[in-house]
């Protein structure tokens, strides 16, 4: 079995979610004899990545090219060399549904090549993404529900991704499966002083003012001399609205703002965390909940996101964004005993490991795939 993996970004790029999760299923199915071919662009590749481009090189993850590209949205030799590919695999995998070359290589396939097609939105159909440039992601929608064909799957992370998906196409034909993990090695918990820890992208839909302003409102936080350390990329509009709404509450000296962090030293802020705080509006899937949860650190999930099995594992809270409620939440986790805690630390692990550890699921990948390409 041959799969193509076409996407605008990937490993070792850091600019999304998918990046991640999609090398971590590409290196399993090799793992696991199948052949895979990803075809992706330079965005977010830096120098001390040490890639290659415009050349297929073979590596853990599959066989990848790199493709130089100068314009992100219609990245042509992207689209030239996956087109290229497709009379020699047996499904194509196709990853976001507003990005332009995703819709211009179903339609090729569709016309001209009528292979098996999955393809995963990655949350590009939640009413909060449809906002912005919404006249054109109509027409998508509509070229999309027009040209839906029985050898087309969608993939979805979640039960409310898969509604959404049913709602926005009228089509059943979905597999559910959630984004699983590479776990790295566990960190070993300094003996310092936790944090209450927000990690990723520096965005409106991640409501961090909601968080900002519940530690306003806690009892605990300011007498327990606790921290938040906000970690992502805050150079931006959003990133100066919540520095000036540190300033204007007090909190500027309880915050610390310590930018884009990967690698080992993610790993280690991670470890080091308290609890993990995800309080966004809406998420497909969250894979820093995964994340957090792999270095057996605790989450306070808010309910836009899918992540109620975290107080059916005693792993966390799955929680109201709002101010208050998160407020409520923190107070009652910094004053747990030390009993309670290292017990949901040690779920937390074994949640991530049983349910989202890619090595032991990749076989419901390898199942889909096989049924589809009967």
């Amino acid at each position: 079995m041959k799969i193509l993996f076409p996407i605008g970004a990937f490993y070792p790029a850091q600019s999304g979610g998918p990046n991640n999760t999609i090398a971590w299923i590409t290196e399993a199915l090799t793992n696991n004899n199948i052949d895979v071919f990803i075809v992706t662009t330079d965005l977010d590749i830096l120098s001390n990545h040490k890639i290659i481009f415009n050349k297929w090189i073979s590596s853990e993850l599959g066989k990848i090219i790199y493709c130089k590209t100068l314009v992100h949205y219609l990245p042509f030799k992207l689209i030239y060399e996956s087109v290229c590919k497709f009379k020699h695999v047996d499904i194509i995998h196709l990853t976001g549904v507003f990005y332009p070359p995703s819709l211009i290589l179903y339609l090729i396939n569709k016309i001209f090549f009528k292979k098996k097609i999955v393809w995963s939105p990655r949350g590009e159909l939640a009413e909060e993404a449809l906002i912005y440039s919404s006249f054109i992601k109509k027409i998508y929608l509509f070229i999309i529900n027009f040209f839906i064909n029985d050898k087309f799957f969608f993939h979805t992370t979640s039960k409310e991704e898969t509604f959404i998906t049913k709602e926005r196409f009228n089509h059943n034909r979905i597999i559910q499966i959630p984004n699983y993990l590479k776990p790295t090695k566990s960190v070993k918990r300094s003996s310092k002083k936790s944090y209450l820890l927000f990690i990723g992208r520096i965005s409106p839909k991640k409501a961090i003012e909601n968080l900002i302003e519940a530690l306003n409102i806690s009892k605990f936080f300011k007498e327990k001399e606790m921290k938040l350390i906000i970690a992502g990329n805050y150079h931006n509009k959003y990133g100066d609205s919540l520095k000036k709404l540190c300033l204007k509450l007090c909190l500027d000296k309880n915050i610390d703002f310590i930018g884009h962090v990967e690698g080992k030293q993610k790993d280690i802020l991670y470890a080091n965390a308290f609890f993990t705080i995800m309080p966004s509006h809406n998420e497909n899937f969250g894979n820093v909940v995964v994340e957090s949860l792999s270095q057996s650190t605790p989450v306070i999930a808010s309910t836009g996101t899918p992540w109620e099995i975290l107080e059916v594992n005693n792993a966390g809270y799955w929680i109201s964004n709002e101010p208050k409620v998160i407020a409520e939440k923190i107070d009652y986790v910094l004053c747990m005993t030390n009993n309670k805690y290292l017990s949901m630390r040690a779920n937390s692990y074994k949640l991530m490991n049983e349910d989202f550890n890619i090595k032991h699921n990749i076989k419901n990948w390898i199942k889909f795939y096989n049924t589809l390409n009967k």
